[in-house]
C-alpha cells in the first residue's frame, strides 16, 4: 500500500516515520524547504505520547529526544497575568508528573530523520482528487502529481484534504488569540 501524506509537521512525520517502520510505502510531502525553520516554542509529551512514539520511532530516536527533554517537575509553576500585571493564579504542581517537555523543532527534525528519503520538502499541494481511474491523486503547484492507494491530510488548520473531503472550508476563526511564554520571575 502506497501512502502519501500531505503535510510534514509533528503529526504528518510522525505517521510517516511509524507507517515506514511497519513496512508500509510512504511520502511525506511540506511546502517548508527545511524542517528546522518552523516549529514553535515547545511541547509537553505525557506518558502516553512517550509510549506512541515509542512505537512509531526506533530506539535510538527516542533516546535522542529524551536526552534533550527536561522534566515538567524541574521546573517552577506557570503562572497567568492579566495586562495589567495582576496575578490570576498559577498553574498545576507537576512535581510528581512523568510528562517531559521537548522543543518542538528537536522533535520535528528527529521526526524527519526518521521518515528520511521519504521526506519531500518544498512541495506545495494545490489540490487533492482522483485519477481518471478512481485512484487518489495529490496535485502540487511546482511537481508532477503523485497516485497513492491512500492520501492522508496532516496539513493543518486549513487543509486542502480535508476541504476536499468536505466540499469546502472546514473551519472558521473562533476569535480568540493566545501568547505563550517563559521569563524568569523578576524579583
Amino acid at each position: 500500500m502506497r501512502v502519501v501524506v500531505v503535510g510534514g509537521g509533528i503529526g504528518g512525520l510522525a505517521l510517516g516515520a511509524g507507517l515506514r517502520r511497519r513496512g508500509f510505502e510512504v511520502a511525506v510531502f511540506d511546502r517548508d524547504t527545511d524542517v528546522a525553520a518552523t516549529g514553535g516554542y515547545h511541547i509537553t509529551l505525557d506518558e502516553r505520547a512517550q509510549s506512541a512514539l515509542r512505537e512509531l520511532v526506533a530506539p535510538e530516536i527516542m533516546q535522542r529526544l529524551l536526552a534533550s527533554a527536561s522534566a515538567l517537575r524541574l521546573r517552577d509553576r506557570d503562572a497567568f497575568w492579566d495586562r495589567r500585571g495582576r496575578l490570576l493564579g498559577r498553574g498545576p504542581d507537576l512535581s510528581g508528573d512523568s510528562s517531559i517537555d521537548v522543543d518542538r523543532i528537536t522533535l520535528r527534525m528527529l521526526l524527519a530523520e526518521e521518515v528520511g528519503d521519504d521526506l519531500h520538502l518544498g512541495r506545495t499541494v494545490s489540490d487533492v482528487g482522483q485519477g481518471d481511474d478512481g485512484v487518489p491523486r495529490v496535485l502540487f503547484t511546482d511537481a508532477a502529481p503523485v497516485s497513492a492507494d491512500l492520501v492522508v491530510g496532516a496539513d493543518g488548520t486549513h487543509s486542502l484534504v480535508a476541504q476536499h473531503l468536505a466540499g469546502g472550508r472546514t473551519n472558521s476563526p473562533a476569535g480568540i488569540i493566545g501568547f505563550s511564554g517563559r521569563t524568569p520571575a523578576l524579583t
